[in-house]
């Protein structure tokens, strides 16, 4: 197989490097660039960059200074390395047709775009040859357009993949090529090709499964060799997992998702599961190796099996390890970690992220009724206990940004399915979102997960042993029953993630079986929102007044 692949803004991401030059410069005002906290995407500061007089002139200004003398600001698309890995070992033969001209527009040092070009993949280690396998006779550069495709035609690829539809619209282009359009959210999804928003779609659609050769590959480059046996196991949701025999050790291979959300899987875990055991805490897994670049890790393999259900002797596991990791965080710097996924540190941001995902299923309703009205719900839902959080807050004169002392190192996804019994213990899995946060949101998640059976019991024995570890944080209890529903509108969303998935589909042209999965998640989803509703939890467990 041949794969053809343009550079810029499909190879390397340009979108950090054009807000942090924009903003060094103050080319635009800096609150353009800080709204909601992101990094904005080009096509937003180009069009407030446009506005300005002379604006075209300033944009290929900019332009040239970015993709030559400030290159280096830019990065490598994540899931890109990956694809050039597993490129290799199938013997995927790969070539980068760039539309680039020698120097930049109006750049008065004249730069040599190509050069820096080249500089920037072999730094960024491209050019390693014995793991990706990258050739430089395999990059070609063209002045214009026409040439690009007068090139990419030579080439007799069987794909190409480019951020630009005008390329592969083109009147030229070869039509034996098949076309992946990718990191273009203006494209018009009618067009004639794949599309795709990320190297993690294009890496599952060229490699979805992995052979056993392949992973015993992946293993030589860990450094680890002569496994006895590869067996695939059932993961996360997302994630690949591989259970690896050798002769003294069992290794757990994992191999992460390149999600469009860009949280740190890999290193997060790896780095939590080091640390834990590097200061004692045995309840985990032990950190092996890790390529970051890959994205993939090997851990020790812990056997056992998995939880049913939570009984006494598994909460008093539990209870034992919350407390390790309490004690742990009071001795932690606050640096030494990120914030857990959709962390509560800033109480404002439980309402923000509930919205936000709240946002995203509208947009991706799939023309599905039921769907709208229980989103609706939702949202109606979100509003209401956030009032009840900010009145508890004004009243109280509480800061909104918790301080170090009350947060917890948190593995952020404590469920039945991140449980093994093993022996006289409980071993924790699972650590992707680990990071800093509120312990009430630690545990009530705990609560609020579906996978949970706990009973009537359990529950007021995990609630009361919480409220008594954390009671020198003088708002624990309170900060808990005005923020717990919040994380159930949260688990409700979560649960909706799927539909997400078959966007921009009609919900009524869908599959039986697909329709059925769907509103699987739907009924789940309204039985949370349904005890949201009923304060099912609270008035049993929590002991809830309003105020």
């Amino acid at each position: 197989m041949r794969i053809g692949i343009d550079l810029d803004n499909t190879i390397i991401d340009y979108t950090k490097a054009f807000s942090n030059y924009i903003s060094i410069n103050k080319i635009i005002n800096n609150s353009v660039l800080n709204i909601h906290n992101k990094i904005l995407d080009k096509s937003i500061l180009k069009s407030n960059i446009i506005k300005k007089k002379n604006g075209d002139l300033i944009w290929q200004k900019i332009q040239g200074q970015i993709y030559g003398k400030n290159i280096n600001m830019a990065n490598i698309y994540l899931g890109f390395k990956r694809f050039l890995f597993f490129s290799k070992l199938r013997n995927i033969e790969l070539f980068i047709v760039s539309h680039k001209t020698k120097f930049g527009h109006f750049d008065k040092s004249k730069t040599p775009l190509r050069t820096s070009a080249l500089n920037f993949l072999s730094k960024n280690g491209l050019f390693n040859y014995s793991k990706y396998g990258l050739k430089k006779n395999n990059i070609f550069f063209a002045d214009n357009r026409d040439e690009k495709i007068n090139i990419i035609n030579s080439l007799n690829l069987d794909f190409f993949i480019d951020d630009l539809p005008e390329v592969l619209l083109h009147k030229k282009f070869n039509k034996q090529t098949k076309k992946i359009l990718i990191n273009n959210h203006c494209a018009n999804k009618k067009d004639i090709f794949m599309y795709v928003t990320n190297w993690g779609e294009i890496n599952n659609f060229f490699f979805k499964k992995n052979s056993k050769q392949e992973i015993i590959k992946i293993l030589k480059q860990l450094n680890i060799k002569n496994p006895k046996k590869v067996e695939a196991i059932r993961g996360g949701i997302n994630s690949k997992v591989f259970k690896i025999y050798k002769k003294k050790q069992n290794i757990c291979l994992k191999i992460y998702p390149l999600s469009q959300d860009h949280r740190e899987r890999c290193m997060n875990e790896f780095n939590a599961f080091h640390y834990l055991n590097k200061n004692k805490i045995f309840k985990t897994p032990k950190s092996l190796a890790v390529d970051n670049d890959l994205k993939i890790a090997t851990y020790s393999w812990i056997d056992g099996e998995k939880t049913k259900s939570l009984n006494k002797k598994n909460i008093k596991y539990l209870l034992s390890f919350i407390k390790d990791l309490k004690n742990l965080s009071l001795k932690t710097k606050i640096t030494k970690f990120n914030l857990a996924s959709e962390a509560s540190v800033n109480l404002n941001r439980i309402y923000e992220y509930n919205k936000n995902r709240i946002l995203k299923l509208k947009k991706n309703n799939l023309n599905y009724m039921e769907l709208n009205n229980h989103i609706d719900q939702i949202d109606k839902l979100n509003k209401i206990n956030n009032l009840k959080l900010i009145k508890f807050i004004n009243k109280n004169s509480i800061k909104i940004t918790l301080p170090k002392k009350n947060l917890i190192l948190s593995p952020s996804d404590i469920s039945l399915r991140n449980i093994i019994k093993n022996n006289n213990n409980d071993f924790y899995i699972d650590f992707e979102y680990f990071g800093w946060d509120d312990p009430c949101k630690t545990l009530s998640d705990i609560i609020w997960h579906p996978s949970m059976k706990i009973n009537n019991e359990n529950y007021k024995k995990i609630i009361f042993e919480f409220n008594k570890l954390f009671s020198d944080d003088k708002y624990f209890k309170n900060r808990l029953n005005f923020t717990f529903n919040l994380y159930g509108v949260r688990w409700s969303l979560i649960l909706l993630n799927i539909f997400s998935k078959y966007y921009p589909s009609n919900f009524k042209k869908l599959d039986t079986s697909t329709k059925n999965k769907l509103l699987k998640q739907l009924n789940k989803s309204k039985k949370i929102i349904a005890n949201v509703i009923d304060d099912k939890y609270k008035s049993k467990y929590l002991y809830y007044e309003s105020i």
